[in-house]
C-alpha cells in the first residue's frame, strides 16, 4: 500500500482508524471539529476522475436519512481519492474526545460493536432501523447505485440513528466491484442487484434482532421467540427478513419501499385492528378503571393545523440543540450553544430571516448543552453532563461560568422554564446506567443546584431521557411526553408486557402533566396510545385548553406518510382526537427545534425536510 498518504490543508492527522489494500481511514481535526477522512486507491481499470465522480455524486444524495454524509470530495496529488464525513457516535464508556486518551481509544459505534456491547436489540427496534436503512437505500436504487457492501460493520449510528456508510463498493448494477464482499451477506446469486442489497439488509438485520451469526440464518432463539415482542411485531418481523432471502422460494423484494414497508408493517402490528371494535374495547376498559378513553370530537370544537413550507432545504445544522425555551423573542433569535474540545460556538438563528449566524467562542469549558434561555438575564444558559453552569451573552465570545457542578445529580436530562420559581431546570437524566425521574434547578444567585424532586423509580411518570416538554404558562404545568425509559430506571431492564423495548430502555409514548408549584403529577394517556417514539413536537393551546402532540411518519416507508396531530384533554379524562392538516405537512424525520411565536401566534418548527409555520384554526 502507499504509504505517502495526501496531507490535506486545513486538516490535522490524529489517528489511523483503518487500513486496507486500496483505502485507509483517518480520525482529523479540521476547521468544525472533529472529522473522519477516508482515502480510496483507483483499482484496476477505474481512474480517479471516475472515482470522485462517485462520490460528488454520493454528496448530493448522503444527507438523505438513513446515508452517512459525505462532507467533502477530491483528489490528493498522488491520485488518491479522498472524501469527509462526520465522526460516528462513540462507544458508550469511553474517554471524552477533549482528551488524548479519548482520541486514542475513539471507537465508532457501528451496528456490530452496538449487538456486542449492549446485546441484540428488540423487534420493534430493528423494524425502525431497518425502515430508516430501507430509505438510504431507497435513495441509492432511485439514483442508479447499488450499495454492495451491507453487514453490520459497516452500518455507523450519528446521533443514535442508523446510517450506510462505506461507500468503497458503491456503483451501478454491473460494474466492477474493485472490493470483495462478505460471506453470508451477498447472496448466491444476484449479488450485484438491488436484490442482493436487500438480501444482505435483511441478513444484517438478523444479526442485529437474534445476536447470531448470518450463517445460522434462519434460526432463532428461545429470547427471540419468547419475547413480549413476539406476538406483537417479532412475527412479522421474521416474515420480513425471511422474504429478504433471495435463496428462498418466492423470496426477495422487489423493492427498497416494499421492505420498509414489510418492516413498517410489522412494527405497527399490534395496532392493526378494526377501529370501530378498537374505540369501543378502549371505552369499557376505560368505563373499567375509571379513566374513560372516549373521543373528544364532539365534546368541544377541534382545531385543524395549517402547515406552510417558509424554508424548502430544511434544517440541517450541524449539532444544533435548540429547545422550545432557547429563543429571545425581544430580539427575535433562538440560540443554540455547541461547546466541546473541537468546537465552540453559539449558533443564533434570525427569526424573521431564517439566516443562521454562528459566534465563535474563544475559551472551551468542555460538553456544554443547551439549558435555555432566561428571560430575566437575558442570556442563554448551558450545562454540563455534570452540572456546571456556563453563561453567554449575545454579542460575548466568551462563557463565564456560573457554579453548578453537583455530580450526584446528572444533568443529561430535558430543560424546561420555570415561571413559578423563575428559574431554569431538568427533568429526568442519566448517568450511569440508569435513567431518573427527578427535577433539579439552577439558582443564579446562588451558582447552585436545588434539586426539588429527588429520584424516585417508585414515583411516576417512569424515570426517562429526551422525553418531550412542554410548559403551560397561566397554569404552571409541566407536560411530560414520552421519551425513553422504564418502570425501575434501569439500563437493560425490560419489562413483560410494555412494548417497544430496544435492548437498552423502553420507548415510551405516555403523557405526564405535572404542576410545577405543588408537585402534583397526573397521567393523562397510558402508554400504547400515541405510537412508539414518534413524538416530534409538542406545545399547549391555551384557547382550546389542550395539549397538542405531532407525531412524525412513519419513517422511510414507500411511500411517506405526513405528519400527524392529536390534541390530547388535560384534564386527565383519557380523551384525545386526531386534528386535520392543511397545506404542505410535512414527514418531520428529523426535528431540530420548535418554538410558539408570540407575535404572530404560529408555530416555528425547523425540521431536517423543511422549515415550516405552523397556523392553528380553530373552529368559530
Amino acid at each position: 500500500m502507499n504509504k505517502n498518504l495526501p496531507n490535506l490543508a486545513g486538516f490535522e492527522r490524529l489517528r489511523l482508524l483503518s487500513e486496507g489494500e486500496r483505502t485507509w481511514t483517518w480520525l482529523v481535526r479540521g476547521a468544525d471539529g472533529l472529522l473522519v477522512l477516508k482515502g480510496e486507491q483507483p483499482g484496476i481499470g477505474v481512474d480517479g476522475g471516475t472515482l470522485l465522480a462517485r462520490y460528488e455524486r454520493l454528496k448530493e444524495l448522503s444527507p438523505g436519512p438513513g446515508l452517512l454524509p459525505i462532507l467533502g470530495c477530491g483528489v490528493a496529488e498522488d491520485g488518491w481519492v479522498w472524501h469527509l464525513v462526520p465522526l460516528g457516535d462513540n462507544l458508550p464508556g469511553m474517554p471524552g474526545l477533549e482528551t488524548a486518551a479519548g482520541i486514542e481509544q475513539y471507537t465508532p459505534m457501528t451496528l456490530r460493536m452496538r449487538t456486542q456491547e449492549s446485546g441484540p436489540a428488540g423487534a420493534r427496534q430493528v423494524t425502525e432501523w431497518g425502515q430508516r436503512l430501507c430509505g438510504g437505500l431507497e435513495l441509492l436504487h432511485r439514483s442508479g447505485l447499488l450499495h454492495r457492501g451491507i453487514q453490520p460493520s459497516n452500518v455507523v449510528f450519528l446521533q443514535g440513528e442508523p446510517r450506510l456508510g462505506d461507500y468503497s463498493r458503491v456503483g451501478e448494477a454491473g460494474s466492477r466491484v474493485q472490493m470483495e464482499g462478505m460471506e453470508g451477506f451477498e447472496p448466491v446469486r444476484g449479488g450485484n442487484s438491488e436484490e442482493g442489497d436487500l438480501h444482505a439488509l435483511g441478513r444484517t438485520l438478523y444479526e442485529a434482532w437474534t445476536g447470531r451469526d448470518r450463517m445460522e440464518f434462519p434460526s432463532l432463539s428461545r429470547r427471540v421467540l419468547e419475547s413480549s415482542e413476539w406476538a406483537e411485531c417479532g412475527l412479522g418481523l421474521n416474515d420480513a427478513i425471511l422474504k429478504s432471502d433471495r435463496g428462498r422460494k418466492n423470496g426477495g423484494f422487489r423493492s427498497a419501499g416494499e421492505f420498509g414497508k414489510a418492516l413498517l408493517d410489522a412494527g405497527i402490528g399490534r395496532r392493526k385492528v378494526n377501529r370501530r371494535a378498537w374505540l369501543r374495547s378502549a371505552v369499557l376498559a376505560g368505563l373499567g378503571v375509571g379513566a374513560g378513553f372516549a373521543i373528544l370530537r364532539g365534546l368541544r370544537p377541534v382545531p385543524r393545523l395549517h402547515w406552510e413550507l417558509v424554508g424548502e432545504d430544511g434544517f440541517n445544522v450541524e449539532g444544533w440543540g435548540e429547545v422550545p425555551w432557547t429563543a429571545d423573542w425581544e430580539n427575535r433569535r433562538i440560540h443554540s450553544v455547541v461547546v466541546n474540545s473541537s468546537m465552540s460556538n453559539v449558533d443564533t438563528l434570525d427569526v424573521d430571516t431564517l439566516k443562521v449566524e454562528t459566534t465563535r467562542i474563544d475559551n472551551r469549558s468542555g460538553d456544554v448543552r443547551t439549558l435555555g434561555w432566561h428571560p430575566v438575564r437575558k442570556s442563554l444558559l448551558g450545562v454540563t453532563p455534570f452540572g456546571d453552569v456556563f453563561e453567554w451573552r449575545p454579542g460575548a465570545r466568551i462563557l463565564t461560568r456560573l457554579g453548578g457542578n453537583v455530580r450526584k445529580i446528572h444533568m443529561q436530562g430535558d430543560p424546561f422554564w420555570n415561571p413559578v420559581t423563575g428559574r431554569i431546570g431538568m427533568f429526568g437524566g442519566y448517568g450511569h446506567f440508569r435513567v431518573r425521574n427527578g427535577r433539579a434547578e439552577f439558582d443564579v444567585e446562588l451558582g447552585e443546584w436545588v434539586e426539588v424532586e429527588v429520584d424516585d423509580p417508585a414515583r411516576s411518570p417512569w424515570p426517562r431521557i429526551s422525553g418531550l416538554l412542554a410548559v403551560d404558562e397561566p397554569g404552571r404545568d409541566l407536560y411530560v411526553v414520552g421519551g425513553w425509559g422504564c418502570p425501575s430506571g434501569e439500563q437493560w431492564k425490560e419489562k413483560p408486557g410494555l412494548a417497544g423495548y430496544d435492548g437498552t430502555f423502553h420507548v415510551l409514548d405516555d403523557v405526564w402533566k405535572l404542576n410545577l408549584a405543588t408537585g402534583r403529577r397526573q397521567q393523562l394517556l397510558p402508554p400504547g396510545m400515541l405510537g412508539l417514539g414518534r413524538a416530534a413536537v409538542v406545545f399547549f393551546d391555551q384557547p382550546s385548553g389542550s395539549l397538542i402532540v405531532v407525531l412524525r411518519r412513519e419513517l422511510l416507508v414507500a411511500r411517506p406518510e405526513r405528519a400527524r396531530a392529536v390534541m390530547v384533554d388535560r384534564t386527565g379524562a383519557g380523551c384525545f382526537v386526531e386534528l386535520g392538516m392543511e397545506g404542505t405537512p410535512p414527514g418531520l424525520g428529523k426535528v431540530r427545534g420548535y418554538n410558539m411565536d408570540p407575535w404572530d401566534g404560529r408555530l416555528l418548527v425547523l425540521a431536517s425536510d423543511g422549515i415550516y409555520r405552523v397556523r392553528i384554526i380553530r373552529p368559530s
